[in-house]
Order: C-alpha cells, then sequence, then structure tokens
C-alpha cells in the first residue's frame, strides 16, 4: 500500500474519537489538508494541533519495514505529542497493537481484522505466531548476509539509516549491540582486560576499596552469547569504524575475521590467559543452567562449549558490521590486510535522494525558494568543478529532512552545518572556486547567505528558484518549472 493510499484512509477517520493505545493520548481528527501536508487534530481536552505528513511517512516507512514498531524508536523520541501518529494509524482496520518486552507497539498485518476507528490487540496466540514467523524468517535470511561489512560513502548517505534498516529486518532488538569507534577507543575496551572495580560491603555498596577483575568489552560479550545460544543470530554495530586505529583496536581477533563458507572462523586463535578465567566461568554458565535430558547431548554441548573457553573462533551467527566515513577528518587508515576480511558497500552520493525530492527551501532571507535536492546537487557539482574528492560531497541527508521541512530550522542548519562544512573541510583548500567572495570565511559565508542566498556560490545560474506566488502557481505541477533567477 502506498502512502497516498495511506492519507486517503486517514481522510475517513476525519470526526471520528479515536481511543489510544497509551492512555490520555484520545484525540479527535478535525481534517486533513494535502496541500499543507497536515493532519489537523484536537485532544479531548480541547487543544488542537496538527500532526506532518513527515511524521506519518516516517512512521509508515518504519512499519512496513519492521514487524513492529514503537513509535518513540520510530519517530526519535519521546512524549505524549509522538502518541498521536500512533493514535491515527492504531485505528486504522490493518494496523492492530500488542505488548513486547514490556511496550506497546503497532503492526502493519496487511489486512482489515477491525473496524476503521477501532483499536485490535494481537492476542498471547498472535505474538507469539508472529516471533516464531520472524525468528525463523530473520535466521533463514541471516544466512544469505555477509558476516563482515562495511558501509561507506561521503557524508549524509545514509549508512547509518540503511544499516540499521537491514539490522532491525534480520536481527531482534535485543540481540544487536551498538558501539561507536574514538581515538581513544583501545583493545582493552572492545576485546576486555583487566580494569579496578570497587569492592562492595554486605549490602551490595561499594566501598573505598579496590580490586582487580577482568572485565569483558563488547566484542567478547557479543561471543560469549552466540557461542551460548547457537540458535540465535547476534549482530555487533561498529560505527565509525575507522576513528580509531581498527588494527590497533581489534589486535590478536583480527584473525578471527578471516571466515569460511558456513560464517565460521576459518583460523582458531589461542584464548589470552587473562581472558581465559572470564571465558571458563561465563561460557559453561548457560551448560550448568541447561535441561538435557539426553546425556549424549549434555556431554556434546559440553565439550563445545568448553572447547570455545580455550580456543576463539567467531561462530556463524556472529555478525559485525560497521560504518565509515573514508575522507573525514580525524580518521584512520586501514591497511589492506585489515580491509580484505571486509565486504564492502558503497552508498552513492544520490542514493535515498527519492525521500527528499520534493522539500523545497527558503534560500536565505531573499525570498527565493528552491527543492532542496536540486540545490543540494547544484552545490555538489561546484564542488566536483573545483576538483573536490566524491567523498566530501554532501549526501542526500546531510541535513535531516525533519529539519528541512521547517524554514527557520533549514536555515540556522544550513548554516552551522553545511556552511561550516565546506569552509573547514571540504572547500578548505578551494574556496575561491566554490564561493563567489574571496577569502570566504564562515562568518562572511553565514551573513552573505542570509542576504544573497544561493548566489554566495559559483555556478548557481540554473538552479530553478521561486517566489512565494510561483510557487503556489506551480504547485500542482511539481514546481519544475524555473521562474525567476
Amino acid at each position: 500500500m502506498d502512502f497516498d493510499t495511506l492519507i486517503g484512509d486517514i481522510e475517513k477517520l476525519v470526526g471520528m474519537k479515536l481511543n489510544s493505545i497509551q492512555s490520555g493520548s484520545e484525540i479527535v481528527v478535525d481534517g486533513v489538508d494535502r496541500d499543507a501536508e497536515a493532519i489537523e487534530l484536537h485532544t479531548i481536552s480541547g487543544r488542537r494541533g496538527r500532526r506532518s505528513f513527515a511524521e506519518m511517512r516516517k512512521l509508515w516507512r518504519a512499519l512496513n519495514e519492521e514487524a513492529f514498531v514503537h513509535v518513540d524508536r520510530a519517530l526519535d523520541g519521546s512524549g505524549s505529542s509522538r502518541n498521536q501518529p500512533e493514535t491515527i494509524l492504531a485505528n486504522l482496520p490493518y494496523i492492530e497493537w500488542l505488548r513486547y518486552q514490556g511496550k506497546k507497539h503497532i503492526s502493519y498485518v496487511g489486512e482489515e481484522t477491525h473496524s476503521a476507528g477501532t483499536l485490535k490487540e494481537m492476542t498471547p496466540k498472535e505474538v507469539d505466531a508472529m516471533q516464531g514467523r520472524l525468528r525463523c524468517s530473520k535466521r533463514a535470511a541471516c544466512n544469505r548476509l555477509p558476516r563482515n561489512i562495511i558501509y561507506f560513502g561521503a557524508p549524509g548517505t545514509g549508512k547509518s539509516y540503511e544499516l540499521n534498516k537491514e539490522a532491525a529486518k534480520h536481527f531482534d532488538e535485543d540481540k544487536i549491540v551498538r558501539i561507536t569507534f574514538h581515538p581513544d577507543y583501545t583493545y582493552a575496551q572492545f576485546v576486555g582486560g583487566y580494569k579496578p572495580i570497587p569492592i562492595l560491603d554486605e549490602e551490595g555498596k561499594p566501598t573505598d576499596k579496590i580490586t582487580y577483575d577482568y572485565v569483558p568489552g563488547p566484542f567478547l560479550k557479543t561471543y560469549v552469547k552466540a557461542v551460548q545460544n547457537p540458535s540465535e543470530n547476534y549482530l555487533l554495530i561498529i560505527e565509525e569504524i575507522n576513528r580509531a586505529n581498527p588494527a590497533a583496536v581489534f589486535g590478536d581477533v583480527f584473525q578471527l575475521l578471516d571466515r569460511d563458507a558456513s560464517g565460521v572462523s576459518d583460523y582458531a586463535i589461542e584464548v589470552p590467559e587473562d581472558m581465559s578465567l572470564y571465558l571458563r566461568v561465563r561460557v559453561p554458565e548457560f551448560h550448568i543452567n541447561a535441561n538435557m535430558d539426553d546425556p549424549i547431548e549434555f556431554l556434546a554441548e559440553s565439550s563445545r562449549l568448553n572447547d570455545a573457553t580455550k580456543r576463539l573462533k567467531l561462530p556463524s551467527n556472529m555478525y559485525l558490521w560497521a560504518t565509515m566515513n573514508s575522507a573525514d577528518q580525524g580518521v584512520f587508515p586501514m591497511d589492506t590486510a585489515f580491509k580484505r576480511r571486509w565486504s564492502f558497500r558503497y552508498m552513492g552520493i544520490d542514493d535515498g535522494e527519492r525521500f527528499i525530492s520534493d522539500l523545497v527551501i527558503n534560500l536565505g532571507n531573499t525570498g527565493r525558494k528552491a527543492k532542496w535536492n536540486d540545490f543540494r546537487k547544484r552545490i555538489n557539482e561546484v564542488l566536483l568543478n573545483a576538483r573536490v574528492n566524491e567523498d566530501k560531497l554532501l549526501g542526500p541527508f546531510f541535513v535531516d529532512p525533519d529539519l528541512v521541512e521547517d524554514e527557520k530550522a533549514f536555515n540556522d542548519a544550513f548554516k552551522s552545518k553545511v556552511l561550516l562544512y565546506l569552509i573547514e573541510d571540504a572547500a578548505k583548500t578551494r574556496k575561491a572556486n566554490v564561493f563567489q567572495m574571496e577569502n570566504a570565511t564562515y562568518s562572511a559565508a553565514a551573513a552573505a547567505f542570509d542576504a544573497e542566498g544561493e548566489r554566495i556560490f559559483r555556478g548557481m545560474e540554473s538552479l530553478a528558484t521561486y517566489n512565494d506566488d510561483a510557487l503556489d502557481e506551480h504547485a500542482n505541477e511539481g514546481v519544475d518549472e524555473e521562474v525567476e533567477q
């Protein structure tokens, strides 16, 4: 179902009192303004408000990509107002709600199961069945996924978004661990090492005395869980992998990244002595607490887990996915030996532009407007003509689409994000070829953008711009003919 059909179904809710799956969020939809791309509504207490199509589109996209969705995660925030888009969708006949991990979620079930303007909660049996189907499909799909992969590309190309979308599709949320590398990140933080920890008193409160204990990092924690639960898939996400020195952070476990066709490490490494005691205690814990009636199965499982405490091998159900900006400031180079153990997915400079193709912006305080995507691509052409590398261009999501839709927020974001990035990084040595002014400084460029808009850049003659009247006049034509220069 496309988004336009969804909006048509929301129009059928106008005038109805819509109950919410969250107490206190009942609303009435007053109307749907397609021109303003907003849903007018009021709460039961009489407070009026509106929800943008952008929010609804974001939540609808999440419902089509995930089995069930929590509104706070989908809309990147929390609060009672976030529940209003959820309330609207939950009252559609093909969306149901459920409890998952103690929180209320909504799910697009693909067929009408209740009347418009009513809610339907999934039964525990339906939830179990859906989770069972989801686990089976995820396990089958994961077998075809790369075990080690790095998403790379220019800033704003949606690397993290695309990785997170794939992660949500194939892995359970509680089996995903996310970390971010930084210049001071170390092997001890990533894999594990001895650290001072306070000694607790009889009441469990820390004292002024300390001892040293082996503290596992996210890599080792994920390894232990994957070894203990071979039928479940585990994912370790590393954001900005080259902001630390990858070879130093991975250390000897870098050898484990070589995998065979089944996804298991080609070569095992001996467990370092400092790690050995931790593994001998933690890994068999699962085995000790397991209920196995078959003695042969019990002994086989005991042998497998004991072996995992002596020789490290990445199991086939442990995945490592990462993102990187190849040309950003302050990044560490990757050597060839490290790179060849990973698959790479390039995010093109215009991948995802369909999501921003209709967003219109103000060009400073000039009264002129343009499509943000046209303006972005024109800036990229100017940068390429100035011989700036492709991996320093502006991706579609360099500025958050939510900020683009807010006129004041975009103007501030453009100056603080785009202009600052161009002045201090991408065009740092090419400013004369990018900007019209000589010796462009950030403060001068920001002030000039307010007054002159796109004309602070070279090569903007062919950018289609519009004034407010022209934009209204051509609104139904997709605003694709040039009105003003």
